[in-house]
């Protein structure tokens, strides 16, 4: 296949970015958020699924996270000036308030709807860019921002746990809800012939990007290392 992992996704470089960033290695860490501004990053603000080197997009479903993740980076990078902002946070953070939290495609590139790893990212992202807007003087953007973020943080179970489940005491963060109604028992079609089962039957552990990011404490009683199961 011509497509691969010779490709560049957001996603991906974001964490070859934080791998640069525990090595010290700023330079690299700033080549990669340049690469994702400059180079890959759509005029609306989003960024394709994959690309070449040269910013040609290869598939093209959108993924929200790869749109947050480099928010994220340019507030590690302290990339705090008024053309980074006006010409690439902005840009971002507006797309995910109008697009989010639901998405075409999850972190597995395969289902849509509400993923725990997806709106984590985009919650976190919005939280960098709401700062970010604040230091340039545009407070108003920044309370849209924080406002979308508070209201995505508090319907994270509502959108994504579910209390029906087969599994352990029954309450878990699902893989993805297509419609955001974690208990409904939905039907979702596995890609690559997998096939079709019950939304509540399918887990992951994208839930740990909500502790990874500082969304959810590691102490929280939701998180299944905390909680005892329940024996059926």
């Amino acid at each position: 296949t011509v497509g691969g992992y010779h490709l560049v996704w957001s996603r991906d470089l974001y964490q070859v970015f934080t791998a640069y960033l525990a090595l010290g290695d700023l330079k690299a860490a700033e080549r990669a958020l340049e690469f994702l501004f400059k180079v890959q990053q759509r005029p609306d603000g989003s960024f394709p699924q994959n690309s070449w080197l040269d910013g040609r997009p290869y598939w093209t479903s959108l993924q929200m996270d790869e749109v947050a993740y480099p928010l994220i980076m340019a507030w590690q990078l302290g990339r705090f000036d008024k053309e980074t902002y006006t010409n690439h946070v902005k840009k971002a953070a507006d797309f995910i308030v109008k697009n989010g939290p639901a998405t075409p495609q999850e972190r597995w590139e395969e289902e849509a709807g509400y993923s725990p790893s997806t709106i984590a990212a985009e919650i976190a992202g919005l939280v960098c860019a709401a700062d970010i807007a604040k230091r340039n003087g545009d407070n108003a953007s920044a309370d849209v921002y924080l406002k979308t973020a508070d209201d995505w943080e508090a319907n994270i179970e509502k959108w994504t746990a579910t209390k029906t489940g087969k599994y352990g005491d029954g309450n878990y963060y699902l893989r993805i809800t297509q419609n955001g109604k974690p208990d409904a028992g939905e039907k979702i079609e596995i890609n690559n012939g997998a096939g079709s089962f019950d939304e509540r039957d399918i887990i992951d552990a994208g839930f740990l990007e909500l502790v990874r990011l500082g969304i959810r404490r590691a102490d929280d009683p939701l998180l299944p290392a905390r909680r005892p199961a329940r024996h059926r």
